[in-house]
């Protein structure tokens, strides 16, 4: 069975192609690989495992508390309400649902958790990046069909221009065709003398850079650089910083699903998928060269007993 014999919900054509339909694809590819970074575990069979992260991901922070018509826990959606003295530290919040809402005290009748500590969510990321590759994507599709002429086609009616605009849909389509031209001198062909300008290989390279600084910005060592080019103290200083992104999210959720467990006697954790344990033990001043003699001269000395 192929994917054209199965009945798709998304209409997706072959001529879909443009902007929107980039980026629509590229906001829902970063959010899936973002859903994957923790893994929450215990969760009541009333909090779908998604559905925190989604919150936080979406809005910057999520709400825990039991809801009104029954004694389920519900994560919503909170919007802060109350004056304190600080505008980052609120004491209560509103929540709703389709069937019921509710006010909670922070820390007393509900919880809240943060997606960073600063209560940012990671959507202006998303946006910011999918807009980028989603520009990159159409334009290497521009680029392709663009590389294919360098002429540009007069008519003089409408009528023959319908016949160059059939010319040009076949040529799109890989398919050989020609222009019949039925008023003899009637179509033009002008030669634009330029030509494509946007190198498909910068294109994929710099749709690359661009994914390896969304990976980076939440804490993830994509980039591809050569590592003889750094010094040992170099590479761990630049781990350590992006171990501190997604080490910030990381121990937000940590901090919520204690306070979880507090208020309402539940056994949630949640797990990083990604390993930001500090792994180097080595000297950072020690090169791997220096290293690596040392490890000769161990082996000598065990020769030597």
């Amino acid at each position: 069975m192929f994917l054209q014999d199965i009945p798709l919900p998304i209409a997706l054509r072959a001529s879909s192609t443009n902007y929107k339909t980039f980026y629509n694809y590229r906001t829902n590819q970063l959010l899936e690989y973002m859903m994957r970074l923790f893994t929450w575990r215990g969760l009541p069979d009333s909090i779908p495992p998604h559905e925190i992260d989604i919150y936080l991901y979406l809005y910057g922070r999520c709400g825990v508390n039991k809801a009104r018509l029954n004694d389920d826990l519900l994560a919503v959606v909170p919007e802060w309400t109350g004056c304190t003295n600080y505008l980052d530290i609120p004491k209560t919040y509103t929540w709703c649902t389709p069937i019921q809402s509710g006010q909670c005290y922070i820390g007393k009748t509900g919880v809240l958790i943060d997606n960073t500590m600063l209560h940012n969510s990671s959507y202006p990321l998303i946006h910011s990046t999918a807009s980028r590759l989603a520009h990159i994507d159409s334009t290497i599709i521009c680029a392709l069909v663009n590389g294919r002429d360098n002429v540009a086609i007069k008519a003089a009616t409408q009528k023959f221009a319908a016949d160059a605009e059939s010319y040009q849909r076949q040529k799109y389509n890989g398919i050989p065709s020609f222009i019949v031209d039925r008023g003899f001198s009637t179509i033009e062909i002008e030669d634009l003398k330029t030509q494509n300008s946007m190198n498909i290989r910068e294109l994929l390279d710099s749709q690359q850079l661009i994914l390896s600084e969304f990976y980076e910005t939440i804490g993830i060592n994509k980039t591809v650089e050569k590592r003889e080019r750094l010094i040992t103290a170099e590479a761990a200083a630049n781990e350590q910083l992006l171990k501190l992104n997604i080490n910030n999210m990381y121990m937000c959720r940590v901090k919520g699903a204690e306070e979880i467990n507090r208020l309402y006697g539940t056994n949630i954790s949640v797990e990083c998928n990604v390993d930001i344990a500090n792994e180097r033990s080595e000297d950072p001043e020690e090169t791997p060269d220096q290293r690596g003699d040392e490890d000769n001269d161990n082996e000598e000395n065990k020769g030597s007993l």
